[in-house]
């Protein structure tokens, strides 16, 4: 397991943990965790065309660039709810610390980012 945590006052990696850092694999694995329950959602049940999310992708990517990551939050909160997903707790906790949320949503945009690629190489949903 990797142990190397982003102190989020300074934004540092180091391998301490005194409580005020999250680590960049639980973060990673939070935004892994929560792709999957959406894909499946947006693809076997709905039936999404791949042209949809990659326009969700855009706006969540130009949304992050602008530093608005709490719309960020806030968007993903209504598409989960929308799909009748639980949102996790985590990601919820991650309002009030910026620098871990920020970490989380790059993750969440690049993990978000090669599903496309997928499944633009096989073809689309």
């Amino acid at each position: 397991m990797n142990n190397t945590t982003i102190n989020t006052k300074t934004m540092q990696a180091d391998n301490s943990n005194n409580g005020d850092e999250y680590s960049f694999f639980m973060l990673d694995t939070v935004s892994l965790g929560a792709i999957q329950p959406l894909a499946e959602a947006v693809f076997e049940l709905a039936a999404v065309p791949v042209q949809t999310l990659t326009h969700f992708f855009e706006l969540l990517r130009n949304l992050y660039k602008q530093k608005r990551e709490q719309e960020v939050i806030d968007l993903l909160y209504v598409i989960y709810g929308m799909f009748g997903i639980e949102y996790a707790d985590t990601i919820r906790l991650l309002r009030g610390d910026t620098e871990a949320r920020s970490y989380f949503i790059y993750s969440y945009i690049v993990n978000l980012g090669e599903l496309l690629e997928e499944l633009t190489e096989r073809g689309g949903a």
